[in-house]
């Protein structure tokens, strides 16, 4: 009897420690601002890792606002329509309010240091500011998703029921009333939550993919976002975010990771199932998708239905494969990259949940949500990873279940050592039960801090590795306008001759994949037209917009094919371009392959940025990671080398 008023104590001890780590204000006050700072930090600090967020979504965003000088690809011509525009309206009505906020200067010179790196000039590349603005928003969106996922386990668990409360009272008190059951799942929740957030905000692949424009990046978000409205029993919540990220951002297969917490709320609603589907799903899904046909029939001219298109073009035999095919080793690879340890221990992430369903001997509604939550990671593998065809970009959707994952193990494990009863109690031990409790939390954060901080570390280094070893074209590109104008300024005072036209041709060879956007082309200062130079590459580029958009059938000017096939309209020759953007180890073979009259000589360097020589780097570890004053050494003893990503006129 001695015992209990110190377990009582030790109860509440433990409970008003939990419920700090859980408090609506540390989250909301401390670590969203930290969050969505660092994103905010990282959105134009990392390169764009796919070309196809270029010229499928930026560039269509720059032809929305500006309507000219912005390159399409296929899927955007009108015989083909596989791209839905309304993804992107909604962007660039945001991209309007910041142009106009532009041209008004009411944003502050010391904020662009804060953003980018990139070297320009806000109130003369209004266009670049604008992207630089566009990145930070898409970085600070995620953010918010990612954490109100974390405080959403911490806060609510995976969703817990009365019928869970009442499943713990049956195994002792703690007050009478408050169960040491309830607070232990309480802590258990804890924990998952707090190391979902440390290995998300840590994550490499969650850096690159945060600020990304593409439907996979955005898909991230709104499963983030569905599923914490799936914890928190926000049931109309997350149908609208799941028939957004259905039929809005054109990318239908992610349904497939909001099947099964869907599933689970329509059990849940089994009661009045007729009428949430009558008068909650249906509505909002013929809204949306009228929506979104309306915005397609003013850019195509005609009912169309980018979603049934894209589906048809990816069930094809051999569609996708014309872009090349990958190995299933790709996706290991590229998880062990971008996630390192996180990524096996993640996979595992629904074993304790099935071994606690089978310990407790009864389907606990809070274990079933869980799996709720894990399944979409191992349904989409299984669905995404034998195809042929394989882009990083395809994993976006299933970072943060690796992370959760990893969580649900770590903490799992730890939690049942520390609450292993290696003696029997005595009456002693009943009155140290408060410290012996105390000293399990501190072991457990010690064990978690010991497993994940070298997780957390090789995730940042290898972030600091992706910014500094590849994102010299966002560099390169952002002084573009301003090199030229100085370059025309100093031939104006040094020649005579004004009859040459006042449009300047820059072009790019076989680095074309690495253009950013139109957005860091057309500036206050110059006048450019941009286009591509015939290189190695074999297969489809884009070609500019006509004023009409995707809305002429089969375009005389513009024409594409779905078969990956090179079209003649889509290069300039390299005589006609007076600028040329290339890697220095490339520029002999591009001058090479168009046969100038000039050779590579004959190209003079104007602005240069570093970029790593991956084939000219031996060293496998300083090619993965960034290790500041090693990678200093490993430069000197020849085992990285890197090349020059420059902009270069005729001499």
């Amino acid at each position: 009897m001695k015992g209990e008023p110190q377990t009582a104590l030790q109860c509440n001890k433990d409970s008003q420690s939990w419920q700090l780590l859980s408090s609506y204000g540390i989250w909301t006050f401390i670590v969203l601002p930290i969050h969505i700072g660092y994103r905010v930090y990282l959105a134009n600090r990392m390169p764009i890792m796919d070309c196809d967020e270029t010229f499928n979504y930026w560039e269509v965003v720059h032809f929305l606002l500006f309507r000219d000088n912005s390159f399409q690809t296929w899927e955007y011509a009108n015989e083909f329509s596989l791209r839905t525009y309304a993804y992107l309206t909604p962007i660039a009505g945001i991209a309007r309010v910041y142009l106009e906020g532009l041209r008004s200067g009411i944003f502050p010179s010391w904020l662009w240091p804060l953003l980018t790196e990139q070297m320009f000039d806000p109130s003369q590349s209004l266009n670049i500011a604008l992207f630089v603005l566009l990145r930070c928003t898409l970085g600070g969106l995620m953010a918010y998703a990612e954490v109100d996922f974390c405080w959403s386990i911490v806060e609510q668990g995976f969703g817990r029921k009365d019928g869970d409360k009442q499943e713990d009272k049956v195994k002792g008190g703690c007050e009478g009333e408050i169960k040491t059951v309830v607070a232990t799942k309480k802590r258990w929740y804890v924990l998952v939550g707090w190391v979902t957030e440390c290995l998300l905000i840590s994550s490499a692949g969650m850096a690159h993919s945060a600020a990304a424009l593409l439907p996979s990046s955005t898909l991230t978000a709104m499963w983030l976002l569905a599923a914490s409205a799936y914890m928190k029993k926000q049931h109309v919540r997350f149908c609208l975010f799941a028939i957004l990220a259905t039929l809005a951002i054109g990318w239908p297969f992610g349904v497939l990771v909001l099947i099964p917490p869907g599933i689970g709320i329509l059990v849940e609603e089994r009661e009045r199932l007729l009428t949430f589907v009558l008068l909650r799903i249906i509505p909002m899904t013929m809204v949306i998708q009228g929506l979104v046909m309306f915005v397609d029939f003013q850019h195509y001219g005609r009912i169309v239905s980018p979603l049934w298109n894209i589906l048809l073009y990816n069930t094809q035999v051999g569609g996708d494969e014309l872009y090349g095919v990958e190995p299933l080793s790709y996706y290991a690879k590229n998880l062990l990259l971008n996630l390192n340890y996180v990524a096996p221990v993640g996979l595992a992430g629904i074993f304790p949940l099935i071994w606690s369903l089978f310990r407790s001997r009864s389907l606990s509604l809070t274990w079933i949500a869980g799996l709720n939550l894990m399944v979409p990671l191992y349904l989409w593998l299984a669905v995404v990873a034998p195809r042929p065809h394989k882009e990083e970009r395809f994993l976006y959707p299933v970072y943060p279940s690796f992370c959760l994952g990893a969580a649900i193990v770590s903490v799992s494990l730890i939690e049942g050592i520390v609450n292993i009863p290696l003696w029997p109690k005595s009456q002693q031990q009943e009155h140290n039960q408060k410290r012996q409790s105390t000293r399990k939390i501190q072991i457990s954060a010690i064990a978690l801090a010991i497993i994940w901080i070298p997780a957390c570390a090789i995730s940042l280094s290898r972030t600091a590795a992706l910014s500094k070893y590849y994102s010299a074209p966002l560099h390169v590109y952002a002084q573009i306008s301003s090199a030229i104008a100085e370059k025309k300024k100093t031939s104006t005072l040094e020649e005579t001759d004004h009859t040459k036209t006042s449009i300047d041709v820059v072009c790019t060879c076989g680095e074309w994949y690495r253009f950013p956007s139109s957005f860091f082309i057309k500036s206050e200062l110059s006048e450019i037209q941009f286009g591509f130079a015939p290189s190695t590459f074999a297969g489809q580029l884009p070609q500019l917009f006509t004023a009409e958009g995707s809305g002429i059938p089969k375009a005389t000017t513009n024409r594409f094919n779905d078969k990956n096939a090179p079209e003649a309209g889509s290069y300039t020759p390299l005589e006609s371009c007076d600028f040329l953007v290339e890697l220095s180890t490339s520029l002999h073979s591009c001058v090479n392959q168009n046969q100038d009259k000039h050779d590579s000589t004959s190209w003079k360097p104007m602005v240069e940025m570093p970029f790593l020589d991956a084939e000219g780097t031996t060293s496998t570890l300083h090619r993965i990671l960034y290790i500041p004053y090693l990678h200093q050494h490993a430069i000197e003893t020849g085992k990285v080398r890197y090349s020059n990503f420059a902009l270069y006129t005729k001499r």
